[in-house]
């Protein structure tokens, strides 16, 4: 079992991975980045700190597993109702009969990404709607794809909708079949699914709405800086930029590139 990882585990699993897959893991913040590693080791059933290092140098499928284990699952549907209530009401003033661009950063698990699909679909909008969703590893993208989601999560999906006062009941949007629940496919009809790097330089586009709730708590604040800086360029004028509610811009220097639309929701908007 993997205890105690240390910085110069760290630092030595960094060079690996750089050199061997040329990414780049260095800036992920230090603490947090340190007990992800020693989880992900844990869950591959991995002995030791060097059997994990050796693996992830030899062969590029235990890389591909360990990606995975690094992303955060601790999303939830419609995670704070009311940063969502406030997402609708300023998607509402917003959009008009066009096409509808979002970008999800950092998608993880994807209960976050269904939550907006819902919301879109219940203003109507989903069918003019495109949605791109990243994260560092395809390897999230085929549970979400079929729906998969474990049941506890369904339940806190049911009482986060409810709060979120959303149209329907939770329960429309799930699909039973020989027992098994997922959520309905036709949610992600729209959605493309890309993987990224960590400071996602490679997207492309523009956008009227960003989310990237939840994600800068793991990452430094020069990675912080990287990623702001690709949403600033990513977004149409006065397009949308949301953070998690504990999370901030106020040590970014690209701060004033945005306008502040609700202080308490964490949510913005490009001032170009």
């Amino acid at each position: 079992m993997i205890t105690n990882v240390d910085l110069i585990d760290v630092k030595e699993l960094t060079s690996i991975v750089q050199e061997k897959y040329n990414e780049d893991f260095s800036e992920f913040a230090t603490t947090a980045y340190r007990r992800r590693v020693e989880k992900a080791g844990n869950d591959l059933r991995i002995p030791t700190m060097s059997v994990l290092l050796e693996k992830i140098k030899t062969d590029p499928a235990t890389f591909q597993k360990f990606k995975k284990q690094l992303i955060i699952p601790t999303t939830e549907f419609f995670r704070d109702p009311s940063f969502w209530r406030k997402l609708r009401e300023e998607i509402t003033k917003k959009h008009k009969a066009t096409a509808f661009r979002v970008w999800v950063a950092g998608c993880s698990s994807g209960e976050e990404l269904v939550s907006l699909a819902i919301l879109l679909k219940e203003l109507d909008i989903y069918d003019n709607s495109k949605i791109l969703a990243t994260e560092i590893t395809d390897q999230v993208f085929s549970d979400i794809k079929m729906g998969n989601f474990e049941s506890r999560s369904i339940e806190t999906g049911e009482s986060n909708y409810e709060r979120f006062e959303g149209k329907k009941k939770f329960e429309d949007y799930l699909k039973t079949t020989n027992g098994r629940t997922t959520i309905d496919s036709d949610l992600l009809t729209n959605v493309t699914f890309q993987a990224s790097s960590v400071d996602l330089s490679e997207v492309t586009g523009k956008f009227d709405l960003i989310l990237c709730r939840n994600v800068f708590i793991y990452c430094n604040l020069n990675l912080q800086d990287k990623m702001i800086k690709s949403f600033e360029q990513r977004l149409f004028p006065s397009g949308l930029f949301a953070i998690g509610v504990k999370e901030s811009l106020n040590s970014s220097r690209y701060k004033n590139s945005f306008l502040v639309v609700s202080e308490e929701e964490n949510i913005f908007k490009s001032k170009m």
